[in-house]
């Protein structure tokens, strides 16, 4: 798309920049390997992308494939204001056709809202698509809002999954908290992760609690029974499992599908700060308990 460029970075380096991995395979291929493939590299710095010609130009020139195409570009790596420019006027020359390009999912199955739910940084994205894009697509009767649609890979992964797995999330959460509800928060991905969970695999100890304040259910588990704590434990994440161990530390002797609880898999991953806090909490859970049960054997008395 000549009519695109970045300031200060080639067409070649937009291309790499723009890269988002969802590493989410959750695959178990248990050699004790807890085979979860989610770590994400770290979030690559956004150019600032700019229109070489002016907008309706634009429209006139590209179809509605190359124009969602664009917007999606704008959305990744350029400005709100970009993006409001592109998408009016399309839609002020192309309605409904734009509407319906903008609802659809791109070649590799994700929705705008996916990507613009990565823009931590400006919460304007997400706002306008959730509020001036009536939401009218051939998959409405499944889905009750753009937040409910997933990926169309294996992930099938929603919007709010997607956020979780950023850092300084917040703010996109409140936004689509406001649209969706309290209900979004237990929305299941491929291999039944929620929110909650995914924010826990990523060690985001704020996004956690901010889960959690809303109400999560901290006690929900994937596909293979791993639970928030189970997860912050393998990825040696002590704020976050700290965070948990505050509600409630009966799930750190739980067990998951390949019978591991948490302190294995500290363990297995050598996060000797994480097995090392496990042994303390649990043994001050057995010495309160023990003397709990003297003081009602003496009270018996």
């Amino acid at each position: 798309m000549q009519e695109l460029t970045l300031t200060g970075a080639t067409m070649l380096e937009e291309s790499k920049a723009g890269q988002h991995y969802h590493g989410h395979s959750h695959g178990h291929s248990h050699g004790h390997s807890h085979g979860h493939c989610c770590d994400a590299p770290p979030a690559a710095v956004v150019p600032v992308l700019t229109l070489k010609k002016p907008a309706i130009e634009l429209v006139q020139e590209y179809n509605d494939e190359q124009m969602l195409n664009a917007v999606l570009q704008v959305i990744r790596m350029g400005s709100y204001e970009t993006f409001e420019e592109l998408v009016t006027a399309w839609r002020n020359s192309r309605e409904p056709h734009a509407l319906e390009a903008l609802q659809s999912y791109d070649s590799n199955g994700h929705t705008i809202l996916h990507w613009a739910a990565k823009r931590v940084d400006d919460v304007r994205f997400v706002r306008y698509i959730l509020q001036k894009l009536p939401f009218q697509t051939d998959d409405d009767t499944f889905y009750k809002s753009p937040i409910h649609r997933p990926t169309l890979d294996d992930t099938k992964m929603t919007c709010i999954h997607w956020v979780c797995t950023q850092d300084n999330a917040i703010v996109i959460l409140q936004e689509l908290l406001d649209y969706g509800g309290t209900a979004i928060l237990e929305l299941r991905d491929g291999t039944l992760c929620t929110p909650l969970l995914l924010a826990a695999q990523h060690g985001h100890v704020d996004t956690v609690a901010y889960l959690i304040q809303k109400g999560a259910d901290v006690k929900a588990v994937d596909n293979a029974k791993d639970s928030v704590y189970h997860w912050a434990a393998y990825k040696g994440s002590e704020r976050v499992l700290g965070l948990l161990s505050f509600y409630d530390t009966r799930p750190l002797t739980v067990p998951d599908n390949y019978g591991q609880t948490p302190l294995h898999l500290a363990a297995l991953r050598g996060h000797v700060s994480v097995v090392k806090y496990i042994l303390m909490r649990l043994s001050a859970n057995a010495a309160a308990t023990a003397t709990s049960q003297s003081d009602r054997r003496a009270a018996q008395r």
